[in-house]
């Protein structure tokens, strides 16, 4: 955890999330920097490396999902900046659009690059790193000052693509092969701000009551969000939906009285450093309980304990199911 504790301050980049894509949506151009140098600084630090699947035979079907895992290059920093990202697009007729993911443990280097239908490795892939449409910013850089904070330091060790094509049934004879990717650049050298999503609303995951009534011509979903700047546990409320949703509790989330449970972060304490889905919720949850909250090694700053957020972005995603 040594290295987790070198940047001073982090951002704040609120999102409201409503779905996945499904059908191709009237795109516009969210890249905010338009070319690899205008989203650095003059004499910045800088390198890049590519995650590219290797030739992939795109299916002859109206739609498919595909995953591909990559493991970070052995020679990147324990912790760096995220500056701009690119799409390597080898099929622009079929890339419908990717999710990227950021996963706990490496894979087996056989299995690297390759398509991966279902496995259970993907459980570990569970830390949100980026996303792209056409038209879209891949990691929604937005100023020099902020970067994306990415690295074995965080627990990163790989990333997970998971790839739409559409279309492939109505390809010509002609089988049409895929090297798409990406191209991530990245500072070694810490800018001041890490910047890091909150999703406000994401209607597709909510709970029973979050739901759109049948036959209304308009509705609408609101919600508020306070940034608090303390590293602390989750309160018991929090902690009681968490463990409702998960099974753990009472059947349907919507009926548990979530303040009278009896769960606090203590007791799961000792999932703080189990990994993968659990350890990486764990930690979020209850950051005190798991010991991220002391000061840094040499009295370098802690990135959980923060004086001040800015808000940089806000990002609203509506996408036809």
């Amino acid at each position: 955890m040594t290295n987790l504790f070198r940047i001073s301050k982090t951002a704040f980049a609120a999102s409201v999330v409503v779905s996945a894509l499904q059908n191709p949506p009237n795109t516009v151009n969210a890249q905010y920097f338009k070319s690899v140098e205008e989203a650095h600084n003059p004499g910045e630090e800088r390198g890049s490396f590519d995650l590219v699947m290797k030739p992939y035979p795109i299916p002859a079907e109206t739609t498919t999902y595909v995953n591909f895992v990559f493991n970070l290059p052995e020679d990147l920093p324990d912790l760096f900046h995220v500056t701009y990202g690119e799409v390597i697009n080898s099929q622009p007729e079929h890339l419908h659009h990717f999710g990227v993911i950021g996963c706990s443990e490496t894979i087996d280097p056989d299995r690297e690059n390759l398509p991966i239908d279902s496995d259970v490795f993907l459980a570990n892939c569970m830390t949100s790193v980026g996303g792209w449409a056409p038209g879209a910013d891949l990691f929604g850089n937005t100023d020099l000052d902020t970067g994306i904070l990415l690295g074995r330091g965080l627990g990163v060790k790989a990333i997970y693509l998971n790839v739409h094509y559409t279309d492939g049934v109505y390809v010509d004879d002609a089988l049409k092969i895929a090297t798409d990717g990406i191209r991530i650049h990245y500072t070694p050298v810490f800018r001041p701000y890490s910047s890091v999503a909150k999703s406000l609303i994401n209607v597709i995951t909510g709970p029973t009551k979050l739901a759109v009534p049948p036959g209304e011509s308009r509705f609408f979903v609101s919600r508020t969000c306070t940034v608090d700047t303390s590293c602390k546990d989750a309160n018991q409320d929090t902690i009681g939906f968490l463990v409702s949703v998960l099974g753990m509790g009472a059947s349907d989330a919507d009926e548990v009285d979530h303040g009278d449970t009896e769960h606090t972060c203590e007791t799961f304490e000792a999932f703080c450093d189990l990994g993968g889905e659990i350890g990486s919720a764990v930690q979020r949850l209850c950051p005190k309980t798991c010991g991220l909250c002391e000061p840094g090694p040499d009295g370098e700053d802690n990135p959980f304990i923060q004086d001040a957020y800015r808000a940089t972005a806000v990002f609203y995603h509506a996408h036809l199911l």
